[in-house]
């Protein structure tokens, strides 16, 4: 594998354990509620808005990188495509936790919130 595809895969990766690290801190932090938002089932539920985020970062950045070094044009597409990938996939990911699994959405969104926090904390921290 090239070392730039090498190091952009880690770089996405370590802004995807930020916002799993921060999506585990809200998870730990919610537990201590009443239920429904509150309990076990309160902490799975900020787990996975946290994992759905993280795990669009994470297509986000595999799809965006691909190219590698390549001209502007193929950058441009592969930016897209992978905005548009994420969209749907954090989409698809959403309607999963709310619709199939019927998780609370309060939890739900803090964990989302939570991970683009951890996102926002890993562009200050990773370099």
């Amino acid at each position: 594998m090239r070392p730039q595809m090498q190091r952009s895969q880690l770089l996405v990766l370590r802004y995807a354990g930020w916002q799993i690290a921060a999506g585990v801190l809200m998870a730990l932090s919610v537990v201590w509620f009443e239920p429904p938002h509150g309990g076990a089932q309160g902490a799975r539920a900020a787990l996975a808005g946290a994992m759905v985020v993280a795990s669009g970062t994470v297509v986000f950045g595999w799809r965006m990188f691909r190219p590698g070094i390549a001209p502007v044009s193929q950058l441009a597409r592969a930016w897209y495509a992978a905005a548009v990938m994420k969209w749907v996939w954090v989409g698809c990911g959403l309607w999963l936790a709310f619709g199939v699994a019927g998780l609370p959405p309060l939890p739900v969104l803090l964990g989302v919130i939570a991970a683009q926090v951890g996102f926002w904390v890993g562009m200050v921290l990773v370099k």
